[in-house]
């Protein structure tokens, strides 16, 4: 019985003496992680614009492709591509140029039915994007030149107007 005390007694000492406390150094070292920086992408914000009645698209303008896309940011562009459509019943919507600048749609001569409806616009970044819908209908007895006409307040920001027919890409042009 001896021989088990001292055996038990010896174990207790070499448990206890092997389990004595040492401060641990808690801090620990800095983990570095690489940092991986997204380039931001521009959330697009809708844009408010208004429509202009009372103009026509002048015979001498010059049809670049299908549908052109046309910013005009003084009066003096405005007279040289439209007339003023005034009759007894209509009005004439005004810009003031201070402020707004104007983007044209217009489209080839045609003697089909079109109609050019701008469905929104929305700026990312430094690019603003219109989004219209161009839809044909009836053969008339006599040719035009659909065309719409939009104002839209002035941002030193954009740079570029992009056009999207039908949701699909057409043209692109920079602000001057």
């Amino acid at each position: 019985m001896k021989t088990i005390i001292s055996l038990v007694s010896v174990f207790l000492f070499f448990g206890l003496t092997s389990c004595k406390s040492e401060k641990k150094n808690t801090e620990q070292e800095p983990v570095v992680v690489e940092e991986t920086i997204l380039e931001e992408i521009p959330a697009s914000v809708s844009v408010d614009f208004k429509e202009l009645n009372g103009y026509f698209v002048k015979n001498r303008y010059e049809q670049k492709g299908e549908i052109d896309l046309v910013t005009l940011v003084n009066k003096d562009q405005l007279k040289d591509d439209f007339g003023i459509a005034k009759t007894m019943t209509n009005k004439v919507d005004t810009v003031n140029f201070d402020s707004e600048f104007v983007i044209s749609l217009i489209s080839q001569q045609t003697d089909l039915k079109t109609d050019i409806k701008v469905d929104r616009i929305e700026m990312a970044g430094d690019v603003l994007s219109v989004h219209a819908s161009v839809t044909h209908g009836e053969k008339q007895t006599f040719t035009s030149r659909p065309a719409i006409l939009v104002a839209v307040s002035k941002d030193p920001g954009i740079k570029n107007v992009e056009l999207y027919v039908n949701e699909e890409k057409k043209s692109s042009n920079n602000l001057p």
